[in-house]
């Protein structure tokens, strides 16, 4: 789902904040937490340079607030996106965190549950963080004594913003079958080993996690990278044909270990509402017009074109 809203903006991020269990966003400016509370386990990246706080644009008060309830904060000089990740929704708009925005001007944010959207906004949240200062109880008293003059009017910018381009994360369709014994056996150490890593770049807790090993030369396994959507066929054992196909599977870790290259994914909290019969996908794959053909033994790229074609039927079907 996809919606615009203006008036209704902040009742929706008040709504979606609450129900969420982790919270991220980046936003320029953070003056008040009446309508978002950042507590543990969230991300706030913010503009918390001296400018912003001495002209009362971001507060180091809230800011205080928000450490101490446990969220982790960052500070990005220059940000000006105003852009949240609420666990499965993602909203992106004009609205600052603060009482202005909330009840004198008018803001537009697209809310969107849209899995591309939602991993989209999640991973350029990942490469802010990634460069940005953390705000700890150091940097958190130094702006705490700063005196603040309120100021209107733009200020003007002393350095140019880095560019920081969206990911192009692509679409696969993959083949599934049973392990056997001594890969079940190998599946459990790696998974242990490597789950926690994993877990760091899911886009919600709710998500299940998962792993599946492969070997040969498929460009699959060559060219598949954390961030790109799988779709699953997968049989049951001694079964000639897939049973099933699954959607909405987001790589989190791709590791090479024993020969074998496993790729940890991650599996939408409604991933089983969304799984088809083999021959449902079927007639789907002609409906999208898809020139390949479509094996039992699938692992092909999608074209980038086919991506919203398949998802608009599967949404359909």
């Amino acid at each position: 789902m996809n919606k615009v809203l203006s008036s209704g903006l902040w009742a929706e991020i008040e709504r979606l904040a609450k129900r969420s269990k982790v919270r991220r966003a980046a936003v320029a400016y953070v003056s008040s937490d009446e309508h978002v509370e950042f507590g543990k386990g969230d991300i706030l990246i913010v503009d918390a340079s001296d400018r912003a706080i001495s002209s009362g644009e971001t507060s180091a008060i809230v800011l205080a607030r928000a450490l101490k309830r446990g969220a982790t904060i960052y500070s990005y000089p220059g940000l000006h996106a105003k852009m949240f990740v609420f666990d499965d929704w993602a909203v992106i708009g004009s609205a600052n965190v603060s009482q202005s925005s909330a009840h004198n001007l008018i803001e537009a944010g697209v809310v969107s549950n849209d899995s591309k959207i939602v991993a989209a906004t999640h991973d350029l949240l990942q490469k802010l963080q990634r460069q940005a200062q953390v705000v700890d109880r150091v940097f958190l008293q130094r702006i705490k004594e700063m005196p603040v003059h309120r100021t209107s009017g733009r200020a003007r910018r002393d350095r140019k913003p880095p560019s920081l381009k969206p990911s192009h994360n692509r679409s696969w369709l993959v083949s599934l079958w049973p392990v056997n014994d001594r890969e079940e056996a190998e599946y459990g150490q790696v998974f242990e080993v490597g789950k926690a890593r994993a877990r760091e770049k899911m886009l919600a807790p709710s998500h299940k996690l998962d792993m599946y090993a492969f070997t040969g030369d498929s460009a699959f396994r060559r060219k598949a990278r954390i961030g790109d959507w799988v779709i699953w066929s997968w049989r049951e054992e001694r079964q000639k044909n897939p049973t099933e196909v699954n959607r909405h599977t987001r790589i989190v870790r791709r590791q090479n270990k024993g020969g074998r290259t496993w790729f940890f994914v991650e599996y939408t909290a409604n991933y089983k509402m969304d799984t088809l019969s083999w021959q449902e996908f079927q007639k789907l794959w002609k409906r999208a017009g898809m020139s390949r053909k479509l094996g039992k033994w699938s692992n092909q790229l999608i074209p980038d074109a086919k991506v919203e074609v398949i998802s608009a039927l599967w949404n359909a079907s």
